[in-house]
């Protein structure tokens, strides 16, 4: 359900409670983006901007 880059990124957390927070909190947008959406979540793309900020990559909206 995670998307290898984010795997790679919430592997290198030193502190395993870090990690796994870090694993909740991504599945938790997976699954709110997927509800609002009514897509499946593995037609869900999550990207970073260069600062690192999470965005939604696909689907876009129409609107797009």
């Amino acid at each position: 359900m995670i998307q290898p880059e984010e795997k790679e990124r919430i592997g290198r957390f030193v502190f395993s409670i870090d990690a796994k927070l870090a694993m909740v909190g991504r599945l938790l947008i997976r699954r709110a983006v997927a509800d609002v959406l009514g897509v499946k979540n593995t037609e869900i793309k999550l990207a970073r901007t260069k600062e690192k900020k999470p965005f939604l990559q696909s689907p876009r909206s129409e609107t797009n």
